[in-house]
C-alpha cells in the first residue's frame, strides 16, 4: 500500500481552493439577490386605496397607456385596484369637494409596457365622468352621470344609462350599449357602433364605419367620409337625421309605421328604395340621382347626402 505524503503546499493550496469557493457562493447569493430585486422591480407594483366621494361629484381620470376601467356602485367613495408597471412614478387620489382627481405619473419622458397601468376604478352610481388616455383600454359601466372620454388609440366601451357621453378615439373603435339622453362619439379609423335607445346622437368618422341599432333617435347627425353608414331602427314620431357620406354606403332599415318625409340625392351612386318611389336621374346625361316621397303622415324629416357611395332604404 502507497501512502502519500502531504506537503505543507497542498494544505495551502486546498485551504485557498475552499476559501475561492465560499467567495463564489455568495458572489453568487448576491447576485441572485439582486436579480430578484430586478425582477421585482419590473413587476411593478399593486395599489389599493378608497376616499370618500361625492354621490353626485366628478371624477377624473388620467392614464397614458394600459386600461382603464369604471363601475358604479351605491356607495359614497371611490376606490381604486391597480397595478402599476416599475416605470411609473405614482398615482396620485385627491378628493377635494365635489372632484375627485386620479393621475397616473411617470418617470420623465417613459414609455413601453413597463410604464403602463391597470386602474380598476369604482365611483358612485351618480358621477360624472372625465377620463384622458392616450393609448390604454377605457371600459365604463352602470355610471348615470355626464361621460367624457378622450383616447388616441385605445377602444372605448361605454355601457349603462347616462344622461349624456361625449366619446373621442383616433384610432380605436368605440363600443357603445344602453340607454342615452345625448350621444356624441367621434373616431377617425375606428369603428362606431351602438346599440340600446338613444333621443339625441351625433356619430363621426373618417374611414370607420358606423353601425346602429337604436329606438328612439329624435335627432340624428351621422357623418363619414369613406365608412359606411347602418342605421337600423324606430325613430321618434317627429326624427330630423341627417346621414352624409362621401364614398361609403348609406342604408336605412325603418319599420314601415315610419312617419317622415324622405330626400335622398348621390353624385354617382346608387339609390335603392323598399319603403316608397324609385329614384329619380337628376339629369339626363349626368349620373346623378335622387329621391323624394313622404311615409306616414310626414312628420319627421330624414335627408341622406353621398357622393359616389349607394343609398339603401329597407323595409325593417
Amino acid at each position: 500500500m502507497k501512502i502519500r505524503e502531504i506537503s505543507h503546499g497542498d494544505t495551502l493550496a486546498r485551504e485557498q481552493g475552499d476559501v475561492m469557493a465560499s467567495i463564489r457562493v455568495h458572489l453568487l447569493i448576491a447576485s441572485c439577490g439582486l436579480l430578484m430585486l430586478a425582477a421585482a422591480a419590473a413587476a411593478g407594483s399593486e395599489v389599493e386605496r378608497r376616499v370618500p366621494a361625492r354621490p353626485d361629484g366628478l371624477v377624473t381620470v388620467s392614464n397614458v397607456a394600459g386600461s382603464v376601467t369604471v363601475v358604479g356602485w351605491n356607495r359614497d367613495e371611490v376606490e381604486v385596484i391597480g397595478y402599476l408597471g416599475h416605470r411609473v412614478e405614482e398615482l396620485e387620489i385627491d378628493s377635494s369637494g365635489r372632484v375627485t382627481d386620479i393621475e397616473v405619473e411617470l418617470r420623465g419622458r417613459s414609455h413601453g409596457s413597463d410604464s403602463s397601468a391597470r386602474l380598476e376604478i369604482r365611483v358612485p352610481q351618480g358621477s360624472d365622468l372625465d377620463i384622458e388616455v392616450v393609448s390604454a383600454e377605457v371600459e365604463v359601466s352602470d355610471v348615470h352621470g355626464d361621460v367624457t372620454i378622450e383616447t388616441v388609440s385605445g377602444s372605448i366601451d361605454l355601457e349603462g344609462t347616462s344622461k349624456a357621453a361625449d366619446l373621442e378615439s383616433v384610432s380605436g373603435s368605440i363600443n357603445v350599449e344602453g340607454n342615452f339622453d345625448r350621444l356624441d362619439a367621434e373616431s377617425v379609423s375606428g369603428r362606431i357602433r351602438v346599440r340600446g335607445e338613444a333621443r339625441e346622437v351625433e356619430l363621426s368618422t373618417v374611414s370607420g364605419e358606423l353601425e346602429l341599432r337604436v329606438d328612439g333617435i329624435r335627432r340624428g347627425d351621422l357623418s363619414t367620409t369613406s365608412g359606411s353608414i347602418e342605421l337600423v331602427g324606430k325613430l321618434d314620431a317627429r326624427a330630423e337625421i341627417e346621414a352624409d357620406s362621401h364614398s361609403g354606403r348609406v342604408e336605412l332599415q325603418l319599420p314601415p309605421s315610419t312617419s317622415a318625409r324622405f330626400r335622398v340625392s348621390t353624385h354617382s351612386g346608387r339609390i335603392s328604395n323598399e319603403l316608397g318611389p324609385p329614384a329619380e336621374r337628376t339629369s339626363r346625361y349626368g349620373p346623378g340621382r335622387k329621391l323624394e316621397f313622404e311615409l306616414g303622415g310626414g312628420d319627421g324629416r330624414i335627408t341622406i347626402d353621398t357622393f359616389s357611395g349607394s343609398v339603401s332604404l329597407r323595409r325593417r
